[in-house]
């Protein structure tokens, strides 16, 4: 309720400036909540330690929000670019660009949702649900795997030692996974 009236307090401040043809205030303030961003943990008093509590769900949600947060960013970015050219002299125009970690995090966002419904319509195939899980994170294991990052430097096949220093980081239980998104790394459980 106070950011409702923050915000309306802040609209009829501007509104006295006049009115659109619309009939609607001339100017106003509108805010992206882009920062829904989430990584849940609970304690597992058993074992004594934190545990990743991420499902599918909060996959969904993160990957939403990511979405957002790059859209929101490029259209930001092309309105200053067109602003500046307008400004600056054709030589001084600043040089603006995506942040590529942002679209790195989307493409290994796409690669698991990829890997999943590719997986999930084969498991409804062979009616075999009960051995998804396990079965579904050897088949993002194996994607990650094979990205370009773990290449040999001859191009052939996949470094092995460099593959297993990250596996770890990517893949830290049995029945889990991590994905590097832009505002930090989350580990999902299957």
């Amino acid at each position: 309720e106070l950011f409702g009236w923050i915000r309306d307090c802040i609209n009829l401040e501007l509104a006295r400036d006049g009115w659109n043809e619309e009939g609607g205030p001339g100017l106003t303030i509108g805010l992206l909540d882009i920062f829904g961003f989430e990584s849940f943990s609970v304690f597992d008093a058993k074992a004594k330690q934190w545990r990743s509590a991420n499902s599918l769900e909060q996959l969904c949600i993160n990957f939403a929000n990511e979405s957002l947060q790059s859209l929101f960013n490029k259209k930001v970015l092309e309105a200053d670019k067109l602003l500046y050219e307008t400004e600056f002299e054709a030589g001084d125009v600043p040089d603006i660009k995506v942040d590529a970690r942002g679209q790195a995090s989307l493409a290994s966002i796409d690669m698991v949702f990829s890997k999943m419904w590719d997986f999930c319509r084969e498991a409804e195939r062979r009616d075999e649900y009960e051995k998804m899980g396990k079965e579904m994170l050897d088949v993002i294991r194996n994607a990650k795997r094979d990205d370009a990052q773990y290449k040999r430097d001859d191009g052939k096949g996949v470094d092995e030692k460099k593959w297993k220093l990250d596996e770890r980081r990517y893949f830290p239980t049995p029945a889990s996974f991590v994905i590097t998104h832009y505002a930090d790394d989350v580990e999902y459980s299957v």
